[in-house]
């Protein structure tokens, strides 16, 4: 029994370790993953954590916008005999300092700057503006100046650029510019009015945010009204601004806009954007009035995953029903996720809230699975002895659902794919056996690699050709988009393929690709069958493959696979994965009565030359002359432009527009 207790153990510890690292690793290298904590987080913090709407906003904001701009001479840069005015306005309604979230970094009309520069000087209060230098783009000339303005205004310079995680959102602050004792701009405004900063000078931002749709997180005034009312009954803005740390910036819709932690938020109020002088608005709001965002230490998130992931492994080896095992894990995660609601809402330090989870389930399903492992190695050999014959996907399957081993089918949505090299009998004929298999071999590893690296089922090889679906057995809402760009990889690597193998003459690929519906299941005898589909959209899937003989081209795609794929876009103007998609033209394939709308996928397409053959194939259902002007026009373009060719070559013979009919497969 001990003995039992010591080895349940051990696997307890191994998989709590091993989960660890894998969980690690994943979380490193998967885009995503690495911030799932800390957009959980965010989420629980604009929505949860309501700032009290009854403290006062330390900071109100004077913005320029649009309207703004309108009104004054030019935009750029900003008017300064107009920051002046607004400037002089505000020291008449007793605000206590001023901020320009505004670069000075360039002279305008001389009479102006000097007049921004006296009116900083004659403010009664601190005034800082924002500073940048070469880290931030200013060329040497820039900084000259911006520098002289600041030396000769008195103003106190701080630097303005946000700190973005690199999940490209903002949610933190620096009241130093990091490694530097540089001040942010809100760090400047902050020591020039006297308020000290909190033991780290760096953290989470605590968001203020509207009570409602109705209202605002800070008082909010246009400039231009700013200005108006200061001239002619300035005591009707000292509500709103007296005694307050006023911030003047942008207020525009492309300018100076970042993804901040409030894109997380459920309240119709907070844009999916935020203006920068409002980010700065809310460090320096939060850090007057004490607020702050507690985070759980390193050692802390170390500790709380290498319990939850022991907590997990053990109840995975537990013996217990696998329902009550379930159970435990749902109660534990339900419990961790109530803990770490509670230490956001309670102001208590930030827990990782997925990565836990994440290893608690991962641990709980990797001793579950080891114990299985374990339990039935016998049948692991015979399923991987299995696996050698049938594909992966389909013995998964099989697995799951061993009822399926019947003779039979189902009708599925699905996507086809089918090449074949050009002239392979011929080169067979002349290669010895060795050559030969060397060079199938390697072909086919990489044209299977292809198919699977898409998800797609290998149907079957005939010779040199290879036959894939996607979308069975597994279901796949996407296979259309799979089964396209597997085929454009395909075309990629047989062309350089060809190249790597000189020393013979290897012929091009051809592919088609076509969707549509299909009888899909095992086919054959009682006693042995294989897994295939049947139908008659795998029929025109091969039949285009054949048809690019014709066409001049290597890859043929059916519009009903394109409109799958793209189903907002027109087919004619889609580049995918640098391979440039144009339409050949409505084909009616051999012994076919119906025209299918048939596309191709070109390497290295010339921009222009694209844009010419589009105009002509416009052009052939309306204006043949038109048509076949546009594409003798082509000139050199049709070296690489089959399409080019085989519409002249038809324009020549006499026929119009873009149907037309194939006589031969």
């Amino acid at each position: 029994m001990l003995r039992f207790l010591r080895h349940r153990l051990a696997l307890t510890v191994i998989v709590t370790l091993l989960t660890l690292a894998v969980t690690e690793m994943a979380f490193r290298a998967v885009p995503g993953l690495e911030f799932m904590d800390q957009r959980l987080n965010d989420f629980l913090l604009v929505n949860s954590v309501q700032v009290d709407p009854e403290s006062r906003p330390a900071v109100a904001i004077v913005t320029f916008t649009e309207t703004t701009l309108a009104s004054l001479p030019y935009r750029s840069p900003l008017d300064r005999g107009f920051l002046a005015d607004l400037l002089d306005g505000l020291a008449k309604v007793g605000v206590r300092s001023v901020g320009f979230d505004i670069l000075f970094d360039q002279p305008t009309e001389p009479e102006k700057d000097q007049r921004l520069i006296d009116a900083i000087q004659r403010f009664p209060g601190p005034v800082i503006v924002a500073w940048a230098d070469a880290r931030a783009g200013l060329i040497e000339a820039q900084s000259a100046w911006l520098d002289d303005f600041i030396a000769r205004s008195g103003a106190i310079p701080g630097f303005a650029n946000v700190t973005i995680d690199t999940d490209g959102l903002v949610r933190r602050y620096d009241l130093n510019l990091p490694r530097t004792d540089i001040l942010s701009l809100p760090g400047a405004m902050l020591k020039a009015n006297g308020h000290g900063f909190p033991a780290a000078e760096s953290g989470l931002i605590s968001w203020r945010t509207p009570a409602d749709a109705n209202s605002q997180a800070f008082p909010v005034l246009a400039s231009q009204g700013v200005l108006a009312i200061s001239r002619i009954r300035p005591a009707a803005l000292k509500p709103a601004l007296e005694g307050r740390l006023v911030l003047v910036g942008a207020d525009l819709p492309q300018q100076d806009r970042h993804r901040t932690s409030l894109s997380a938020s459920l309240n119709p109020a907070v844009p999916v954007l935020t203006a920068g002088v409002e980010i700065h608005a809310n460090i320096i709001d939060q850090i007057v009035n004490a607020r702050s965002v507690p985070e759980a230490d390193e050692t802390q998130r170390w500790l709380i995953i290498i319990l939850v992931s022991f907590l997990g492994a053990l109840l995975g080896v537990l013996e217990m029903s696998m329902a009550v095992r379930l159970l435990g894990v749902v109660v534990l995660a339900g419990g961790y996720a109530f803990l770490v609601w509670y230490s956001a809402i309670g102001n208590l330090p930030l827990l990782p809230a997925s990565r836990p989870v994440a290893i608690l389930i991962l641990a709980f399903v990797a001793t579950t699975t080891l114990r299985a492992y374990l339990a039935r190695r016998d049948g692991r050999f015979i399923r991987d002895a299995f696996s050698q014959y049938l594909a992966p996907a389909l013995v998964d399957e099989l697995t799951r659902h061993p009822e399926r081993l019947k003779v039979g089918g189902e009708r599925k949505e699905m996507s086809f794919l089918f090449s074949d090299i050009a002239g392979f009998t011929g080169l067979s004929e002349r290669l010895e056996p060795e050559r030969l298999s060397s060079l199938l071999n390697g072909y086919l590893d990489g044209m299977s690699e292809i198919v699977l690296k898409h998800g797609g089922t290998i149907d079957k090889f005939i010779g040199d050709a290879v036959v894939a679906l996607f979308g069975a057995p597994t279901a796949m809402d996407d296979h259309a988009m799979r089964a396209i760009r597997c085929a454009i990889e395909m075309d990629v690597f047989s062309e350089r393929y060809r190249i790597e193998n000189a020393d013979v003459t290897m012929g091009i690929t051809r592919i088609g690709v076509h969707s549509g519906e299909a009888i899909v299941g095992n086919f054959g005898g009682a006693n042995r069958f294989d897994y295939t589909a049947m139908g008659d959209s795998m029929n025109i899937a091969a039949r285009l493959e054949a048809a690019n003989k014709h066409f001049g081209t290597r890859v043929a795609v059916s519009e009903a696979s394109l409109s799958r794929a793209f189903p907002e876009s027109h087919g004619d103007k889609l580049v995918l994965d640098d391979a440039t998609i144009l339409p050949i033209g409505n084909v009616i394939l051999k012994g076919k009565k119906q025209p299918v709308t048939v596309y191709t996928c070109l390497q290295d397409m010339d921009t222009t030359v694209a844009a010419d053959y589009r105009n002509a194939y416009v052009a052939m259902d309306g204006d043949a002359a038109r048509a076949a002007a546009l594409l003798t026009a082509i000139g050199e373009g049709l070296a690489v432009h089959p399409l080019a060719a085989l519409h002249l070559r038809r324009l020549e013979a006499g026929e119009t527009g873009a149907t037309f009919e194939l006589l031969e497969k």
